[in-house]
């Protein structure tokens, strides 16, 4: 009678092997997802920086207006919801 052994052995191997790169994944990936944050403050600074409320509009139109305290509007509404701009 030959002995199952052998085969138990390798599949064991091999199951082990795959599960455990799969949880080195799942870990990295969870380690990363921690740091998302500071990540994408430190990889597009761009995405974290100052934004208009309303696209193509001319930063210095936009002052005076404030200035006047005016609320911020667009023609087109925010470009945002929830950004505290009302929409015209």
């Amino acid at each position: 009678m030959r002995s199952t052994r052998p085969w138990w052995v390798w599949l064991h191997r091999w199951v082990g092997l795959v599960a455990g790169l799969l949880m080195v994944l799942l870990g990295l990936s969870g380690a990363l997802m921690v740091w998302q944050t500071e990540l994408d403050r430190a990889l597009n600074p761009a995405w974290l920086g100052p934004q208009a409320l309303c696209p193509g509009a001319d930063p210095g139109t936009a002052r005076r207006r404030h200035a006047g305290g005016a609320a911020a509007q667009c023609p087109a509404g925010p470009a945002r919801r929830g950004a505290g701009a009302r929409a015209a």
